[in-house]
């Protein structure tokens, strides 16, 4: 049974709140109506992502990224009907924001509109930001069927009322409604064979977690990211969180300094926060780790001052910052751990202290980054015989973007020699758990130019075992705006056990195609390997 809301004598379904009453009830505290603002836009803001940024990965990144900032800063939201445009917003600036970071980014005169659609806005960055904002959710709806475009557009960016699409459009209430039904059906659709996670269905009925009390061990700082360590002792178990350098790495340092009974070198912002908690009569009774969508995990401060008890909800690093300043206990809801969380290895003759430097070597040993990253895009494919390893070769899939990184190696890749003549090599993607998260691809990524007005015909010899769900090989078109979506790909696809077989796959080359994208993917348990790849212009 749904969730249901009381509105006077009426009781309405949770499904059936506008966007603004949705606004109140998070606000309020549910979680569950937050939920529902993000089953209802994350796949139109995953798409203005996937506009934005040059990676299907990053993208995904950003947008959960986005949705953590909104939901800690939702109280900032001045006007509640106006959610979804503020919330593609923070999805723009996040970005925005990453692409400063990576790239320089030049702003067009182009983006000044001739029609002088925003005229009515006086700063002219606020112009180009919300030109920009449009013409990212433009090209996000074109993967829609036609009469299903104009109904999305007015609803998710002009932020009209059901009654007035149908007005604009001469529809009645009941064909807008339903065509906003299939839009949004229809974008899920083209965004869930690259996320998964956007057709996991929700629980109709939150019950109350149980609650484990865990200790925060270590802070292990890596190159792009810092491991942090908590450990339910009783249990034996432990929770691996995977957090970016900018909570991490002063986490560590604080970590240590406490534990070492150390002074800092120099007062940081967390012993400002905890010096004005105690100034004002406040102290952190507990911090509680919850989920506010599958593998996003902020927190959630309890605090006690002299106006009563107060919940404040805050990023990880903060928030277990002020647990180690503070001594208060940290509480992570049991089904998290369950499902996220690793169990201590056994040994009578090893410490726990041991196991846990063993957990964390197994940890740190893994990476959630793509094997060959950032490479430069080249006209012409390379090392399709695998004559010189992987290069060239990129590893991709959903199964990196585990936070706990506990599912990072889930899928390996690799070259081996095939067959009996010399020197006759394969790639190969194998699952190396009985139950792999997400899905792998082993690709490559080529521009376009050669190919445009032309159809692309990819050739290889394909061998699987075991293969339970699905693998196969993919030829895949990127257009400028990347309004076509990896649904669109030609594939062919096996199951099972198979002896090598030969496999063509043919797709048309528009002319404004800006890259090529081909290999093999897998899902699920199970090998498959490729050799004597061709890719031709037909």
């Amino acid at each position: 049974m749904n969730p249901v809301v009381k509105r006077g004598d009426t009781v309405l379904q949770m499904h059936e709140l506008t966007e603004a009453d949705l606004v109140v009830l998070a606000r309020a505290d549910d979680a569950e109506a937050f939920r529902l603002l993000l089953e209802r836009y994350q796949p139109m803001a995953l798409a203005i992502a996937l506009h934005q940024v040059s990676q299907s990965e990053t993208a995904q990144d950003l947008v959960q990224e986005a949705m953590l900032q909104t939901y800690l800063s939702l109280d900032r939201l001045r006007d509640v009907t106006r959610f979804k445009s503020w919330f593609y917003g923070i999805v723009l600036n996040v970005c925005r924001n990453w692409q400063r970071r990576h790239s320089s980014y030049v702003l067009s005169l182009d983006l000044w509109d001739e029609y002088q659609l925003f005229s009515g806005i006086a700063d002219p960055y606020e112009m180009i930001e919300e030109h920009e904002l449009r013409c990212a959710v433009q090209q996000a709806v074109q993967s829609l069927s036609v009469k299903n475009r104009a109904v999305m557009f007015l609803c998710y960016y002009e932020g009209l009322r059901l009654e007035e699409i149908a007005t604009r459009l001469h529809l009645s209430l009941a064909a807008v409604k339903s065509r906003l039904h299939e839009g949004r059906n229809q974008l899920k659709k083209h965004l869930t064979p690259s996320y998964p996670e956007l057709s996991l269905t929700r629980s109709s009925k939150r019950r109350r977690p149980t609650m484990l009390n865990m200790k925060l061990i270590k802070v292990v700082p890596q190159e792009q990211r810092a491991l942090v360590v908590l450990l339910d002792l009783p249990g034996r178990r432990v929770l691996p969180l995977w957090l970016n350098p900018m909570e991490g790495f002063p986490l560590a340092v604080l970590l240590k300094h406490v534990s070492q009974r150390e002074a800092p070198n120099e007062p940081s912002s967390f012993e400002f926060v905890s010096n004005l908690l105690r100034a004002t009569g406040g102290t952190v009774q507990a911090v509680h780790i919850e989920e506010l969508q599958d593998q996003l995990l902020y927190a959630r401060l309890l605090l006690q001052s002299l106006n009563g008890n107060q919940e404040v909800k805050a990023r990880l690093g903060d928030a277990l910052a002020l647990a180690i300043r503070e001594g208060s206990p940290i509480l992570v809801a049991d089904e998290i751990v369950r499902r996220i969380g690793m169990s201590l290895p056994p040994g009578e003759s090893t410490t726990a202290n041991q196991q846990l430097d063993q957990v964390v070597e197994t940890l740190t040993a893994k990476t959630p980054f793509p094997a060959s990253p950032g490479l430069p895009r080249i006209k012409e494919p390379h090392n399709l015989q695998f004559t010189e390893g992987l290069q060239r070769w990129e590893l991709r899939g959903t199964f990196l973007f585990d936070q706990s990184g506990t599912h990072w190696q889930d899928y390996i890749c690799g070259t081996e020699a095939t067959g009996t003549e010399p020197g006759t090599m394969s790639g190969y993607l194998k699952a190396r758990v009985p139950q792999p998260v997400g899905f792998a691809d082993l690709r490559q990524a080529i521009l376009a130019d050669d190919y445009r007005g032309k159809h692309a015909l990819l050739l290889a010899e394909i061998k699987t075992v075991g293969v339970e769900q699905q693998a196969g090989v993919y030829l895949r078109v990127v257009d400028p705006g990347r309004t076509r979506t990896s649904e669109e790909r030609e594939q062919v696809t096996f199951q099972g056990t198979q002896d090598w077989t030969r496999s063509e796959t043919q797709i048309e080359v528009p002319a404004d195609s800006v890259f090529l994208l081909f290999g093999m993917s897998l899902t699920g348990k199970g090998q498959i390997w490729i050799k004597n790849v061709r890719l031709e212009s037909v």
